[in-house]
């Protein structure tokens, strides 16, 4: 049983948490929000303004009589790293408590051997500490991200699809030991799921999906406003489910992975063996699609043919997705959905007609057009565990 130290912290935890989502309340909107009555939300309030984690910033609108004042979050009261690690690039970002950027810097990095990417990591740690200005002692924790197999609870990368070299890496300690800061690391994916929380995209307790079809094919899965990970961290990897009859061989080492029919490279690869593409070999995926839907727009009805088929094949992966975790909102990430709503519109109705059980009103499925949300995951898992009680991990904010 929780003690009364516990439920009043939780509870303050809890204040904070909507703040961060919400913005800017005041004493008795706290109150409403978080389940409490109006002395437990004043006191609350003021503690957290003493311990310098809320600030006054204005009055509410009033139709009369006193005005409320409002409080937000502190920005300034804490720092955080988020660092997200690509194949090809290092992402590292500095954000205040608001979610403000202070400082981000790309750095080209190759993730095949791990020992190079985990020392470009720690390089890329202290210059965003030296170059965003902020006192180290400032910062509450260090985010990270990364293809593959993470146990985000131990911290360690269990396995990365062809890169062996990072098999059972214990990378939430080697940065810790290195920085001295305390970190998270979770698979990427996981983390967009968590990012959508944090941006206010899904509802907090929801159960929601984030599907991410670019390079490869990426599910994240929150249930009850939980990421589930699954008892060996394989949960989400719906890019190889076998499709019968499809002989094309994965990365992964099996053949008819329905992710070699909805990925970048298989678009890339049908339209250079039909046409001629002025980027070059060389010249990244992003690229390549670029050019691909320019030459869609531009009328080239063959290509429209090749990126129509993948996106009816993508209708294979929201199947699953429905029938195996029955979300209420499903937000998918996709460069070419981005510019065809014709066809993002018929992959919803393939969608309710593979579901007819289902009915619309029940199930929201939206495409992300922020493009911030990876950006946003390493920071969101840090927010995390900052803002939630019951966390598995060590970042916490630590209040009498």
């Amino acid at each position: 049983m929780r003690s009364i130290v516990d439920l009043k912290q939780k509870k303050m935890l809890d204040v904070l948490r909507i703040m961060q989502v919400h913005g800017s309340f005041s004493k008795p909107n706290i109150a409403i929000r978080a389940n409490i009555n109006a002395v437990t939300a004043h006191n609350i309030i003021s503690e957290l303004e003493k311990a310098g984690l809320v600030v006054s910033n204005g009055v509410a609108k009033s139709n009369g009589g006193r005005k409320a004042v409002l409080y937000s979050i502190n920005p300034n009261y804490g720092y955080i790293i988020g660092q997200n690690i690509g194949r090809t690039k290092i992402t590292t970002s500095v954000y205040d408590l608001s979610l403000n950027t202070v400082y981000v810097n790309l750095k080209k990095s190759d993730l095949t051997m791990s020992n190079v990417s985990i020392n470009n990591m720690k390089e890329e740690i202290e210059r965003a500490i030296h170059s965003s200005g902020v006192p180290k002692d400032k910062f509450l924790g260090i985010g990270i991200t990364l293809p593959g197999q993470v146990n985000h609870r131990e911290g360690v990368v269990n396995s990365m699809l062809n890169l062996n070299d990072w098999d059972n890496t214990p990378i939430q300690s080697i940065i810790e030991s290195f920085t001295g800061l305390p970190a998270c690391v979770y698979n990427d994916n996981r983390a967009n799921i968590i990012s959508c929380k944090w941006l206010n995209k899904i509802p907090e307790s929801a159960i929601a999906v984030y599907i991410n079809i670019s390079d490869g094919v990426g599910v994240g899965v929150m249930i009850n406003g939980e990421v589930f990970s699954g008892s060996h961290s394989f949960a989400g990897e719906l890019g190889h489910l076998e499709i019968s009859g499809h002989k094309a061989m994965c990365p992964c080492g099996n053949v008819g992975c329905i992710e070699t029919l909805v990925c970048s490279a298989n678009i890339i690869r049908q339209v250079k063996n039909r046409y001629e593409l002025s980027v070059s070999n060389e010249d990244s995926n992003k690229a390549c699609v670029n050019e691909i839907i320019q030459m869609t727009k531009d009328g080239n009805d063959g290509v429209y043919s090749i990126i129509k088929e993948a996106t009816q094949n993508i209708s294979y992966i929201i199947d699953a997705v429905i029938k195996a975790y029955d979300p209420e909102k499903i937000i998918i990430y996709n460069p070419w959905l981005l510019h065809f709503n014709e066809l993002f519109n018929e992959l919803v109705d393939i969608v309710f007609r593979k579901c007819n059980w289902l009915k619309k009103n029940t199930l929201s499925i939206e495409i992300d057009t922020s493009n911030v949300i990876d950006s946003y995951g390493p920071v969101s898992i840090v927010l995390e565990n900052l803002f939630n009680f019951d966390s598995e991990n060590r970042i916490g904010l630590k209040m009498d």
